[in-house]
């Protein structure tokens, strides 16, 4: 071969060899569901779009109120987007703010607050924060979540109420 062509190839090796790896390319893809997941999230409008991202058997945990479900049907009445009684303060508002989000190999750790609403007519102005772990299988697909959310007292006592 003539020098010019061992020099392509040689080039050609080095680009591969330098290109991201599976795992990186992995993570990337796991961004940017994570990153369609949370505006989803904070639009709060397509319950639809937004039930798409899990896997039918998704598990859930909910640490401060101390939930679990299990599979789509036992999360979608946890969660529960379509219920009338949840307003945001305008249409146009976002229901949280993420401040922060780290993704390693299919893991996703996501912290914020969310944004005031109406719940029950009644304004509802969470201080506290919350951090989101989603667990992501090899299809993208978030199959096992925990919420650390900060709720008011009274959100804690109701719970543990019923």
């Amino acid at each position: 071969m003539k020098y010019t062509t061992w020099k392509a190839v040689i080039i050609g090796i080095m680009m591969v060899a330098c290109g991201p790896s599976e795992k990186e390319a992995f993570e990337k893809e796991i961004r940017a569901k994570s990153i369609d997941y949370f505006a989803t999230y904070q639009q709060r409008e397509d319950w639809n779009k937004f039930l798409s991202f899990y896997h039918p058997k998704i598990t859930f945990t909910d640490v401060a109120l101390k939930t679990r479900t299990r599979g789509l049907k036992e999360f979608e009445k946890f969660y529960n987007w379509p219920d009338s009684n949840f307003q945001k303060i305008s249409p146009k508002q976002k229901h949280l703010e993420l401040l922060d989000m780290l993704v390693q190999d299919s893991v996703v750790v996501a912290r914020g607050h969310f944004n005031p609403f109406y719940w029950h007519g009644e304004k509802q102005e969470w201080s506290g924060g919350f951090t989101i772990w989603l667990y992501f299988d090899k299809n993208l697909k978030i199959r096992h979540q925990v919420d650390h959310i900060q709720y008011p007292a009274s959100v804690i006592l109701s719970a543990r109420r019923n």
